[in-house]
């Protein structure tokens, strides 16, 4: 993933630090992109916030970038994150446990993300299983990065064990059919 869309995400988010952002502007340079906004970052002080944010928000504008709304933003993080799972740059563990941590309470309607998170939970409570968890997070994580976002509305069967409980939305059915099955009366769901 281009490093300067990463950091356009993280900066509508609030992770990315306008001192970091001269860096990654010099490192877009070496890599053959060029704007005069882009140059004119390069060569800033990490310091001058104010120049800083003008002059990435017109870099990502002549590069043509992407600057979403801050849901749309975290969403792509994640899915960043799991490209990173699938493809090995970070261990499943470290990358499901960074969704948790620093998406996942912060998304409006997070359904894709929980059988990440209940993965990271699993592999910090079983550690004998933790080879079988991964496979699933590494799994998780390649419907993750591949489908586009949806809200997953289906618990896992109580039954089900801890590393076979993927469901994909696709198949979930609606809240008001699930609970169009459920009577005070017959105390069964």
């Amino acid at each position: 993933m281009e490093p300067l869309q990463v950091a356009a995400w993280q900066w509508v988010v609030g992770t990315q630090a306008a001192g970091g952002l001269p860096d990654i502007a010099t490192d877009a340079i070496v890599h053959g992109f060029d704007t005069p906004s882009l140059r004119e970052l390069a060569g800033t002080a990490g310091d001058d916030y104010w120049l800083i944010k003008d002059l990435f928000e017109r870099t990502i504008n002549e590069l043509g970038l992407d600057l979403p709304d801050e849901q749309t933003a975290l969403w792509r993080l994640a899915q960043q994150k799991a490209s990173e799972i699938v493809s090995g740059a970070v261990s499943a563990s470290a990358g499901a446990r960074w969704i948790w941590s620093e998406i996942h309470s912060r998304i409006e309607l997070e359904g894709d993300l929980r059988i990440l998170v209940g993965l990271a939970d699993e592999w910090d409570d079983h550690p004998r299983h933790r080879p079988e968890i991964e496979a699933q997070i590494v799994k998780a994580a390649r419907t993750l990065e591949e489908l586009p976002r949806r809200y997953t509305d289906r618990a896992a069967p109580q039954s089900t064990p801890p590393t076979r409980r993927l469901v994909l939305p696709a198949a979930a059915p609606s809240r008001r059919a699930f609970w169009g099955r459920c009577s005070v009366s017959s105390a069964t769901c």
